[in-house]
């Protein structure tokens, strides 16, 4: 900890940690590779970081995608050409605002050379290729398994007592900073439960807003370093035979605070509440872990996430705390403890299994609109309706609903007024479509129909016969399948567009025979989880 305080200290004083700095313009390269030497074991995640940096930096980092370079499994060769096109795309920029170089790499190494597919590429000759290019501000993030030293010109952080450090004036920060994985010669660990490796996993997870220790909606690379420091420290301590230390070399010059990432820029955002405490994974719809985050009574933590489906788990021996969530663009959900469900531990693994539904139970209340009736002419029935649903563990879903219907008709001859009371009973079959939740499922529809029937001189008939048109009552039948889109709203609402289209069986109140007909309905509704 002492040396990440003594990096923010130091780079403060350089001046990239003072507010308002002007907005810059990024190019980045971005290399991972799998492969090192023919004698090195494969890695398995180096190249999954790349393209997870690369969609964080394009997304969030502020590097338009026409100016991020992802290139995979690369020769020296194929680095070199990335680099001479970052360096003619900054000669055309660097007339227009300040710019940045972000110079991002995992794949294996040695003190000498990055190992890049059965060959050796030299880190004087990769250092000279990146100073060459003219930009104002140059960042370089090495996760090497044995990290290299890129030191050259650069000065190097030394670990010192933290102290205050006012600066009065703002401008832009320019020189070079390299941040490593681990000390010189030293091996950094991949980590296989985060696939990937586990500086750069702490390192994303700080740049999506875990790292905001000010609150003011941006990262600073000090944040995002000082954040990835500590947790790459502690759990390589806590759960490896040797500790791995992240290390920074620098050469600054100019006042101001550079951000590194805006994570509201992802569109959505998870909440974890003061009251939460313990370990949290997050993980998305593809078991693939996103943020692992160790969390105190008491600190709010929110993370940027893109709009989709993510299971948040606190793990606790055999078995842990853990729930599915639907963040929209533009939303945000705020987990509570009362949100989190006890499950076995192997309920609540990273990938594949039940969903784990914190909140079953949904109250609804909508509008429907019927295309058919049981007596021609007085379609469309405009129907309002109250429900509830209990999800299940399984993707099924139960339900029932109850509404009602009025419905007139006038003619020459006769005049039909109609009341309906409806229920719906039903079971669907649920599954996460982007943001939204698709659901399939069939239901029966047993009504009861209330009728006035008026003929043509009715009053007439009876003062003569005293006779009265009897009041018709029916119970009918319908059987239909019906298909819908589920929308999360903001914390427990939801919306829901549904169709549904079978066949209805019914008595036609004018002749005493069966009739079979159509049923076709549009609904929607509002949910609120309880």
């Amino acid at each position: 900890m002492i040396i990440a305080k003594a990096f923010a200290v130091v780079l403060a004083a350089s001046g990239i940690s003072n507010p308002r700095v002007p907005p810059d313009t990024r190019v980045a390269v971005v290399i991972g590779s799998n492969t090192g030497l023919a004698d090195e074991e494969v890695l398995d995640h180096a190249e999954d970081d790349a393209r997870r940096m690369h969609e964080l930096l394009t997304r969030v980092g502020a590097v338009r995608a026409d100016r991020a370079d992802l290139v995979i499994s690369p020769r020296p060769r194929d680095v070199v050409r990335a680099l001479d096109v970052a360096r003619g795309r900054m000669h055309e920029l660097s007339s227009k605002s300040s710019t940045t170089f972000i110079f991002y790499v995992s794949a294996h190494a040695d003190v000498g050379a990055l190992h890049l597919n059965g060959e050796r590429m030299g880190l004087p000759a990769l250092r000279q290729q990146i100073e060459d290019i003219p930009a104002d501000l140059r960042l370089i993030i090495i996760d090497a398994c044995r990290t290299p030293s890129l030191r050259g010109k650069l000065k190097g952080g030394r670990p010192g007592p933290p102290v205050e450090v006012m600066l009065p004036r703002d401008g832009a920060v320019r020189g070079t900073v390299v941040i490593s994985a681990t000390g010189t010669g030293s091996a950094a660990q991949e980590w296989a439960y985060l696939r990937g490796g586990l500086f750069t996993h702490h390192l994303m997870t700080g740049m999506r807003g875990v790292a905001d220790f000010d609150g003011d909606g941006r990262i600073s690379l000090v944040e995002a370093y000082t954040y990835a420091y500590r947790l790459t420290s502690v759990r390589s301590v806590e759960e490896s035979a040797f500790n791995q230390r992240p290390s920074f070399d620098f050469d600054l010059r100019g006042h101001g605070q550079w951000t590194f990432t805006q994570p509201p820029k992802l569109g959505a955002a998870l909440i974890l509440s003061a009251q939460l405490s313990g370990d949290f994974w997050i993980t998305d719809r593809g078991g693939r872990l996103v943020a692992e985050i160790p969390k105190r009574r008491g600190d709010v933590i929110r993370v940027a996430l893109l709009p989709d489906q993510y299971r948040v788990v606190s793990p606790a021996g055999t078995f842990a705390r853990a729930a599915d969530f639907t963040l929209t663009w533009g939303g945000q959900v705020t987990v509570e403890e009362d949100d989190l469900v006890r499950v076995p531990a192997s309920r609540a693994r990273l990938r594949g299994g039940e969903r784990i539904v914190p909140r079953p139970w949904r109250w609804t209340a909508g509008y429907g609109l019927a295309a058919f009736s049981p007596v021609s002419g007085l379609a469309p029935l405009h129907v309002i309706e109250i429900g509830v649903e209990r999800m299940l563990a399984s993707a099924w879903a139960l339900r029932f609903a109850a509404g009602a219907t009025a419905a007139n008709r006038s003619g020459p001859e006769l005049d039909i007024n109609q009341q309906e009371i409806r229920f719906r009973f039903g079971a669907s079959w649920e599954s996460p479509l982007w943001m939204l939740t698709a659901g399939w499922g069939a239901e029966i529809h047993p009504r009861l129909i209330f009728q006035q029937v008026r003929r043509d001189r009715a009053e007439e008939v009876r003062r003569v016969f005293g006779v009265e048109e009897p009041d018709t009552f029916g119970t009918h039948l319908g059987l239909s399948a019906f298909t819908y889109l589920r929308l999360p709203l903001v914390s427990r609402l939801s919306w829901t567009a549904e169709l549904a289209g079978g066949v209805l069986w019914s008595k036609d109140p004018l002749d005493d025979g069966l009739r079979t007909g159509p049923l076709l309905e549009f609904r929607t509704h509002l949910s609120w989880s309880l």
